[in-house]
């Protein structure tokens, strides 16, 4: 039996650790990534880039500017192109100074957060190859190996203790669900967090 296999036989309860302030999983786990949250940026800034994704021509331009002229806001335009084929300064969008919170599934159910911890990750700093919005594809899936820190039920996820594998493109309808009008879905949910705090 290969890792994968063995890894979708073993269930990680959280609710099991969540008064044990830490503990190490016992064996590899595999998990589906069905959330991805960039905590290192406020939920506001979050819901900006996202309605900014929803609607372009509706996206703040300067957000300080669009608040304090209220009702009375011009309507501000994105600009669409810039030629930065003449710039030789390299461009870092910031992705190595964020941090990011998954919310796993696991073969039985069972949900629980990873949390990204003393590294970065680097699947969530590549584009997706689909040219979604998110750095990897809902519904990919994470082995967390053997040893691998829990902090009252939250797994700290390090390069060295887990291996990202992708979508295995069995359950395309899972995908599909997953990833279908996630602009949309992502907007509402920050919408929804924001008004109910």
């Amino acid at each position: 039996m290969d890792l994968i296999q063995r890894a979708s036989k073993i269930a990680f309860n959280p609710s099991t650790y969540v008064n044990i302030e830490s503990s190490r999983v016992e064996s590899p786990i595999l998990f589906y990534i069905i959330r991805i949250e960039n905590i290192s940026e406020s939920r506001l800034r979050q819901l900006e880039s996202w309605e900014e994704l929803e609607d372009p021509n509706n996206a703040s331009v300067d957000r300080v500017n669009k608040h304090k002229q209220g009702n009375n806001t011009k309507n501000n335009r994105v600009i669409r192109e810039v030629d930065m084929s003449d710039d030789p300064l390299p461009h870092n969008n910031g992705s190595e100074a964020q941090i990011y919170r998954l919310l796993l599934k696991d073969c039985f159910d069972n949900y629980s957060y990873g949390y990204e911890f003393n590294d970065k990750l680097q699947f969530l700093r590549s584009r997706n190859s689909n040219g979604g919005p998110l750095p990897i594809v809902l519904g990919s899936r994470i082995i967390v190996y053997q040893g691998a820190l829990i902090l009252n039920g939250v797994i700290m996820l390090e390069s060295a203790k887990c291996k990202f594998l992708g979508t295995d493109g069995v359950d395309k309808g899972f995908l599909d669900s997953l990833n279908s009008n996630i602009i949309s879905k992502y907007a509402n949910a920050l919408r929804h967090e924001l008004h109910n705090g």
